[in-house]
């Protein structure tokens, strides 16, 4: 296996300059962290490009990426110190330097935040458009039914630019479990549409459950359930055509009586 080393994470990097950069205030809270040494979830990846132009470096970098992976190889007190692992379908890998997260005052939010926020806290960083919680809801995801955090956002630029954002985070832990990006630009020579979306598929943090397990392999299930059908009718239908046997009577023994004397 090779390993591609650079100087930062592309993926990471890139979700990161997709939030913008608007400086917003540090809240002072009491933020907690949800996550421990050796925890690790790992994300499924794909890209996306539409359109007229040219397709740029990093653009075309993402679409040949595959999986990624965050394990936590550290912990103290907000800070959390991350290793990442991105996968290509070439079979390569990319691991940068680890990174440290201090989740109290905010940096790669995207990828952590406080644990066991609620709909209205801020999500404390030091540059981003994510200010808040939007809400919390219900979801799937490896394999269990987890609470989950959502911060949506859309942001256009006249009629040339426009993105929507979309990032859920495991409200036990703080961990992302998905991010969906969506831009359009359009300008009097091209217009061009981009897609990027992280979802995560395993984790050692929890359990699958029988409602996840369900979720996640319905069309392993609906495979079983379909031949069991194919198996039931064919029995009946052979069973239908099957001859009935003939059976022959038993002949019935008839009892001699002497003859009358004459």
């Amino acid at each position: 296996m090779n390993v591609r080393a650079t100087s930062s994470n592309v993926v990471l990097v890139t979700i990161f300059i997709a939030l913008l950069t608007t400086v917003i205030p540090i809240l002072a809270e009491d933020y907690t962290v949800g996550v421990k040494t050796g925890d690790w979830i790992k994300y499924e990846l794909n890209a996306s490009w539409n359109g007229t132009g040219t397709e740029s470096s990093p653009t075309t970098e993402m679409k040949q990426m595959s999986w990624s992976k965050v394990e936590i190889k550290n912990v103290s007190g907000t800070k959390v110190t991350l290793e990442t692992i991105t996968g290509y379908k070439n079979g390569t890998t990319e691991q940068p330097p680890n990174i440290t997260i201090d989740v109290a005052t905010g940096e790669f939010m995207e990828i952590l935040t406080p644990a066991n926020l609620k709909e209205g806290d801020s999500i404390p960083q030091q540059s981003g458009s994510v200010k808040k919680i939007n809400g919390t809801i219900t979801r799937t995801y490896c394999g269990a039914s987890r609470n989950v955090n959502f911060a949506y956002i859309t942001l256009v630029h006249e009629t040339i630019l426009s993105k929507t954002i979309k990032v859920y985070w495991d409200k036990a832990t703080g961990i992302m479990v998905e991010f969906y990006l969506y831009s359009s630009a359009t300008t009097s020579t091209a217009q061009q549409t981009f897609e990027f979306s992280q979802k995560a598929t395993e984790t050692n943090m929890w359990s699958a459950d029988i409602l996840g397990l369900i979720s996640n392999n319905l069309i392993y299930i609906a495979g079983i359930v379909v031949l069991v059908v194919i198996i039931t009718v064919s029995v009946f239908l052979l069973r239908r055509r099957k001859p009935t046997p003939t059976v022959t009577p038993t002949p019935t023994a008839v009892e001699e009586k002497p003859a009358t004397p004459t």
